[in-house]
């Protein structure tokens, strides 16, 4: 699986640890304004500490209402970043943003080796070395500092619940989907959250692992949750159906993905295969056919599906119709697969000709001989040209074929039909060597004494 896109991470905490300037130093003395008695020492001290007492309860209201998690049952902690601390995450943080991911790690690890460092200095080192270690893809490594950074319980909330959210995303890139799970089943029941993104990647998570009802649950809740739902969240539920061989509800979701984009050739051939699965053949071909008609069809994969409707629907003159038009516009390879799904359509149509000519040409594409006795049967049998006939049998045995006892017996027709009934037995006495041909050579040659 392909590492994800994450959120910007160090970008929210570097908003996070960036404070408030520093007040001047104790012994910087403000110049009085004009028109007003200097204040004492003791008044000043007073009124500063009031100002900052203020500011920071305004600065709490603040964090409190802009919360991206109001509803959560977690205590917000307190946090404390020294002037040296924060100087050295911010410097970090910025290096992060600027791609220079190896200096900021070196910095990050001062924090975190640092033993006058805060749980909340710490925290934030780790979340920046996590996020220096995925973009350095040493992806285990980027897992394990993040949850050591939800471990320290230091961060605010907003970043130690979109942290727990971006480690969830990365235990799914990891495959480690029961550890995803786990943090997404956490992260909707501490943040009290129903976000559409989160159930996608629950439902994600649970169809790795195999839990298909869970997952399609999941994936409706997040489809119902969002104005614009993924077409991935829709493809993913409808391969949990079709996991579940409940093909009636794929063919609900394939109907309701087609209608938005109704020339999509992958949607058309997924949503065909659920019709046939719950045997609506005469669906799919209409599917199929109508795509066809209006050049929706463009892949032989495609193309294939519907002459095989056709042929199995028994169709036989649509399928020669599509595979002759597929190969003249070159979309269909003149192959071995595609000269024997002609022959077999021109033999359901009783149009023995051409059906020995497609297996003609479908022997010449073949290694082994079973196209050529094919195509011999068909000349001996159906054809009356035995001496074609024996010539096509005696090259689909020398290139060897699964029965070629009834090769033989065809050879002994042939031979019969062209007057020749000493050539016919010594291949009558080739078939009784053969499980498939023995009896019938038996009861041949014990008549024919």
């Amino acid at each position: 699986m392909s590492k994800p896109k994450l959120l910007p991470l160090w970008a929210a905490m570097l908003a996070l640890c960036v404070l408030a300037p520093l007040p001047p130093p104790a012994y910087a003395v403000e110049e009085p304004t004009e028109g007003t008695a200097p204040e004492s020492a003791v008044d000043s001290r007073r009124s500063k500490w009031a100002k900052k007492k203020q500011q920071k309860n305004e600065q709490q209201e603040q964090a409190a209402t802009s919360s991206k998690y109001p509803n959560a049952t977690r205590t917000e902690p307190k946090t404390s970043l020294s002037p040296a601390g924060q100087k050295s995450v911010n410097g970090a943080y910025e290096l992060i943003e600027a791609g220079k991911h190896a200096e900021a790690g070196k910095l990050l690890q001062q924090v975190l080796d640092n033993s006058k460092s805060s749980p909340y200095e710490r925290a934030l080192a780790l979340q920046g070395l996590s996020s220096v270690a995925w973009e350095q893809e040493q992806s285990a490594q980027a897992i394990t500092y993040g949850q050591q950074a939800l471990d320290t319980n230091a961060l605010p909330n907003d970043a130690y619940f979109s942290g727990m959210y971006q480690l969830a995303q990365m235990s799914v890139s990891e495959e480690q989907y029961d550890k995803a799970l786990q943090l997404i089943d956490r992260w909707m029941s501490e943040t009290r959250t129903e976000k559409a993104d989160a159930y996608a990647l629950r439902g994600n998570a649970l169809y790795r692992l195999e839990r298909f009802p869970e997952s399609a649950s999941a994936l409706k809740k997040a489809i119902s949750l969002s104005d614009a739902p993924s077409d991935s969240w829709t493809q993913m539920l409808l391969a949990t159906y079709y996991e579940q061989d409940q093909y009636g509800e794929a063919a609900q979701v394939g109907e309701s993905m087609l209608a938005k984009d109704p020339d999509n050739e992958k949607l058309i051939s997924q949503l065909a295969s659920a019709y046939m699965q719950g045997e609506q053949e005469a669906k799919a071909i209409a599917l199929l056919e109508g795509a066809y008609q209006r050049g929706a069809l463009k892949s032989p994969e495609q193309i294939r599906q519907l002459y095989q409707l056709y042929n199995n629907a028994d169709q036989p003159q649509k399928a020669i119709d599509t595979i002759n038009s597929g190969i003249a516009k070159g979309v269909l390879k003149d192959d071995e697969d595609t000269a024997k799904a002609l022959a077999y359509a021109y033999v359901t149509s009783e149009q023995f000709d051409q059906a020995a000519t497609a297996y003609g040409r479908a022997a010449g594409f073949a290694k082994d001989g079973e196209m050529d006795f094919q195509r011999g049967y068909l000349l001996v049998q159906e054809l009356s040209k035995p001496a074609e006939g024996k010539s096509a049998l005696e090259t689909a045995i020398s290139k060897g074929v699964s029965k070629p006892g009834n090769a033989w017996v065809m050879i002994a027709n042939a031979e019969l039909e062209l007057g020749n009934r000493a050539a016919a037995k010594a291949a009558y006495q080739k078939a009784q060597g053969y499980p498939e041909s023995r009896s019938m050579a038996d009861a041949w040659l014990k008549g024919n004494k």
